[in-house]
């Protein structure tokens, strides 16, 4: 576009003869004309501009609700992933405490195993000195029984041997006192049977013999009768020597008795005092004994203690399995939790695979952003330099203006003094035709317009000296909303332009969300 010339600094006076009227009304019609069409321009422009910075902002706005959707689908995510790691962490800690609950009830069944085994061997030691101990007494009784029978028949048969050598003796004198005297009454029995014979012989010859002598035999009968009373006294005194020499043998006896018995008695009185010892010695084994049963009641009691510990041991080998049981379960429950997790897994490969796809949205949606922000900074500095350069044409145009409003108004003060003098000066027709006639307001300012567009004076005549009003004051350019839009926008481009990309900062290839980012 062709600018108009700039006026001359020195008003030229206008030729006699000069363009026409009309066409500096031509003119600057056109030129009033362009400028509106360079406006128009200027302000379609602008609109569009405007327009194209609202889709951008529209744009803007998607994208970052496109991203905070994002970003929340990326928390859930992480969420997700967080609960499933925490129930994943709590199946691997109920499957620890699992295998440490097994363990250890391994480890207590065989302390208990290991226990009962060595109660057991303890039991099979103390029965074998149990058993030991009862063989050392039996052997101790049958020792002590075979002594006491040894001695004691000892004693008795050294006893019966002196009892029987003494009654031998005694017999023996006996016997010899019996049959001196039995053959003493023999031969006076034999002697007084020969004599008795004898007399009866006689007798039984004297009575036959003669009958007569009653006397004779009489006297014969009587001294017949006195040897058998001497032969009784005889008999009776030999009977009296048997009954004293008796009596000498039973105080022979008696007293032989009453040596046995003394002698019996020491040897009962050694015979009782070593009964005593063996019974002192039966009391201790007794007392042994009673130790050893204490003892064997004490293993008994250890037995039966072993056996209630075997009761326990078969108790917990019930809540072992039961334990097992449940052991089982718990690995169903935690294979199925293990298939979860898979699945778990998967789903959160997927959801992986998910981010990526949003993370490369997003990486397309930041570049698109930031190619974005690239545009409409660009399209922000070329709307800056076209309302720089509008400014500068306004300004421009502003002095051109007040410049020209100036000369307008001295034009203005020298047509008014034209019509002063006019209408002071006396005019006849003649003047008034030959002459030019005075100029309406109109008209008069639509030539000083025109000849201020066109570059020259617009008074034919001479011009007084105009009073000097000064340079025409300069334009200020005010910030307006659309400036400090800019200017935000450009601060706003810039620290975007200065920041790293969203990608960088992505979550997943980070290894962490920004929620979870330590402060």
């Amino acid at each position: 576009m062709k600018e108009a010339p700039p006026p001359s600094p020195h008003p030229i006076l206008a030729s006699p003869v000069g363009p026409s009227p009309v066409s500096k009304l031509d003119y600057v019609t056109r030129l009033i004309s362009y400028h509106d069409q360079a406006i128009t321009k200027q302000n379609v422009l602008i609109s569009e501009l405007v327009q194209r910075i609202g889709a951008l902002e529209e744009h803007a706005k998607q994208s970052a609700s496109q991203n905070a959707t994002l970003v929340q689908q990326n928390v859930e995510l992480c969420q997700e992933l967080t609960t499933m790691k925490k129930s994943m962490d709590k199946a691997h800690k109920a499957q620890a405490k699992q295998e440490e609950r097994e363990r250890k009830q391994n480890e207590r069944r065989e302390a208990a195993q290991r226990e009962e085994e060595t109660r057991m061997l303890q039991v099979g030691l103390l029965q074998a000195d149990i058993d030991k101990l009862k063989r050392q007494v039996e052997s101790a009784e049958k020792n002590t029984e075979s002594i006491l029978e040894n001695q004691v028949t000892g004693q008795k048969a050294s006893i019966i041997a002196g009892l029987e050598r003494q009654m031998q003796v005694v017999v023996t004198e006996l016997h010899k006192d019996i049959d001196s005297l039995r053959s003493q009454m023999q031969s006076s029995v034999a002697g007084l049977r020969g004599e008795l014979e004898q007399d009866v012989a006689c007798i039984r010859a004297e009575s036959s013999a003669s009958a007569s002598s009653v006397e004779a035999s009489a006297m014969a009968a009587n001294s017949v009768a006195m040897k058998l009373r001497n032969h009784m006294q005889a008999c009776s005194t030999a009977d009296a020597a048997a009954a004293a020499k008796i009596e000498g043998l039973e105080k022979t006896v008696a007293v032989l008795s009453s040596s046995m018995t003394s002698s019996a008695e020491g040897m009962a009185d050694t015979f009782n005092r070593s009964v005593d010892g063996l019974s002192s010695a039966i009391t201790r084994l007794g007392d042994d004994v009673k130790k050893v049963k204490k003892h064997v009641v004490k293993l008994e009691r250890a037995v039966e203690g072993l056996q209630s510990l075997g009761h326990v041991a078969v108790a917990a080998d019930k809540a072992l399995q039961e334990v097992k049981r449940g052991s089982d379960q718990t690995a169903a429950s935690v294979s199925t939790m293990m298939a979860q997790s898979k699945e778990a897994a998967q789903a959160v490969q997927s959801t992986l695979s998910r981010i990526a796809e949003v993370e490369a949205q997003m990486a397309t949606a930041t570049d698109m952003c930031a190619s974005n922000r690239i545009d409409v900074g660009d399209m922000a500095e070329s709307l800056g330099a076209a309302f720089q350069q509008v400014n500068e044409g306004t300004r421009k145009g502003l002095q051109q203006q007040a410049q020209q409003c100036q000369q307008l108004y001295q034009c203005l003060q020298q047509l008014q003094q034209q019509i002063q003098q006019q209408q002071q000066q006396p005019t006849s027709y003649l003047q008034s035709l030959l002459g030019p006639g005075p100029l309406s307001s109109t008209s008069a300012m639509s030539m000083a317009r025109m000849q201020l567009l066109g570059g020259q004076a617009a008074a034919p005549v001479a011009v007084p000296a105009m009073p000097n009003f000064g340079e025409p004051p300069q334009w200020e350019p005010k910030p307006t909303e659309f400036d400090g839009f800019l200017k935000q926008f450009r601060s706003r481009s810039h620290n975007e332009s200065s920041r790293p990309l969203l990608r960088s900062e992505s979550p997943v290839q980070n290894g962490r969300s920004r929620h979870h980012r330590h402060p």
